[in-house]
Order: structure tokens, then sequence, then C-alpha cells
């Protein structure tokens, strides 16, 4: 008998980790336990996290190129991770 279960996309699972790693690998001077808190303070839900983790994965260059197609939430990120001493993202224009 075959097991037909299959794991949720990470970004599910696991957002504000998928978030955190595309942050550092755009920003790998920054501490990653304030990205991780900077991120989780973004909203206090978990659906939120989600969607900004699935939109970075399958865009992660939002954070740095300055297009404004990305959603709100890219945005406050960015913002967000600014104060915490980010240099290479870059706010939508």
């Amino acid at each position: 008998m075959s097991d037909t279960s299959t794991e949720p996309p990470r970004f599910l699972a696991e957002p504000v980790a998928v978030i955190a790693e595309i942050v550092l690998a755009v920003e790998p001077e920054l501490a990653p336990d304030a990205v991780r808190e900077t991120i989780t303070a973004l909203a206090k839900l978990k659906s939120p996290h989600r969607r900004l983790a699935e939109t970075l994965a399958g865009a992660p260059e939002l954070l740095t190129s300055g297009r404004p197609e990305g959603p709100a939430s890219v945005q406050k990120l960015i913002r967000a991770l600014q104060t915490i001493g980010a240099k290479r993202v870059v706010l939508p224009r």
C-alpha cells in the first residue's frame, strides 16, 4: 500500500522561516533573530505570513527590484527591514 499523503508547501508550514531565508539571502549581514522577530511583528496571524512567503518564494526579486507589482505586505516588510539596518532591499516605486 502506498502513502498518498503529501507534505504541504513549505510556505504554508513554515512561512516565517521561508521569508527569513529569502531576506537573509539578500541581506546576509542582518542578524537572523532580528529578521525573524521583524517578520513575526508584521502580523499577528499566520495567514498573512503565508501569503507573503508564497509571494516571495515565487518572486524574491520583489525585495530588490523596486517594482510595484507585489502586494502591500512586501512594502511593509521592506520598511520594517530598513529599520533594522537592511541596505539592499528597495521600496517599490
